[in-house]
């Protein structure tokens, strides 16, 4: 049985039959999720800098605010969460909760991008803005005011359909969580290469669960900004689904796989990076001959096995650009 087998099995066995899966601070340290042979051509098909103007930018906030909100349950389309965060006008028949989300997207999103580095207290008041339940108040996604941006100390954190044990602190000993978050800081921006850095904070934010809730969510707009920093595309998980996502996450909270959210991460980094990648204008039009599945499944083969296809062999230039990107993407 495969490694991805075995993954598969465990998850699929009914969580009262699972072991118990504690806290496990060895989880928190980095180690490279790519080979440096997948990195290189992840580099080639999608060479920095990448220069994202105001327009552009916030197409890319409204496609992370609706694919991260998506991934809570949230049922806004993109184009809906564009007539919200630019117009400010809800969508007929969504609740105020979901709407209240795709706000508190915005409000964190626009904290990012002022940010010049990854540290406590951006962290803090990013999860501040997401988890903000003015108007809707005692919604399940959302925090009362004393636990916005505010670190767990003895508070027990439940994750649903799952064995894994978050760290909690006792009255009776030194604070643990407030200490792992330095870690998890302190290790994330040290990672040179930005996408294993992204990678490391989608993973290690919500395996330490510092907040009482919306961790994923914090996690999701923290990594980006690891590559925002770097001027690499940023990955908004559009078309991710819901499910692959959250057993990706249980993979690695209670296996410590990082692998099935590698898979996932990946195909979502290639779909987002061809809608901000400097395409020659012809380069274009032939990719929009093929279907963006079709486009992306040639890519994921790319980086991990080497195999050249119709879109590698144009996305991959022999000297990568760093042209600012002016151009727009294939329409995907």
């Amino acid at each position: 049985m495969t490694n991805k087998e075995k993954v598969r099995y465990i998850l699929s066995l009914p969580v009262e039959e699972r072991p118990a899966a504690p806290f496990r601070p060895e989880l928190l340290r980095y180690t490279s999720a790519f080979s440096a042979a997948e990195m290189g051509r992840l580099r080639a098909l999608f060479p920095r800098p990448v220069s994202l103007d105001a327009q552009r930018m916030f197409s890319f906030m409204v496609s992370l605010s609706c694919a991260s909100s998506a991934l809570e349950g949230n049922t806004y389309s993109e184009i809906d969460t564009r007539t919200l965060l630019e117009d400010g006008i809800p969508s007929a028949g969504k609740s105020a909760e979901e709407t209240k989300m795709l706000l508190n997207h915005k409000a964190a999103f626009d904290l990012l991008v002022k940010a010049p580095r990854i540290d406590r207290d951006l962290i803090r008041a990013v999860h501040a803005a997401l988890a903000d339940d003015a108007g809707v108040e005692g919604s399940r996604h959302f925090l009362a005011p004393e636990h916005q941006g505010v670190i767990r100390t003895y508070d027990d954190v439940y994750i649903g359909n799952s064995t894994y044990i978050p760290p909690v602190d006792y009255p009776s000993k030194d604070s643990t969580v407030s200490g792992y978050l330095d870690e998890v800081i302190q290790t994330g921006v040290a990672i040179d290469e930005p996408v294993e850095a992204a990678l490391y904070f989608f993973t290690r934010l919500p395996y330490l669960q510092a907040f009482r809730d919306c961790n994923k969510r914090t996690s999701r707009l923290i990594g980006n900004l690891s590559l925002l920093l770097a001027e690499c595309q940023p990955v908004s998980f559009s078309g991710l689904e819901r499910e692959a996502y959250n057993r990706s996450m249980l993979a690695f909270y209670e296996l410590g796989d990082i692998q099935t959210f590698k898979e996932g991460f990946l195909e979502s980094y290639l779909k987002s990076g061809l809608r901000f990648h400097p395409f020659d204008p012809m380069v274009a039009i032939e990719l929009r001959s093929r279907s963006v599945h079709d486009v992306v499944g040639d890519l994921v083969a790319f980086v991990v096995e080497g195999k050249s296809s119709f879109a590698t062999e144009l996305m991959a230039p022999e000297s990568p650009s760093t042209t600012p990107i002016d151009e727009p993407g294939p329409g995907f």
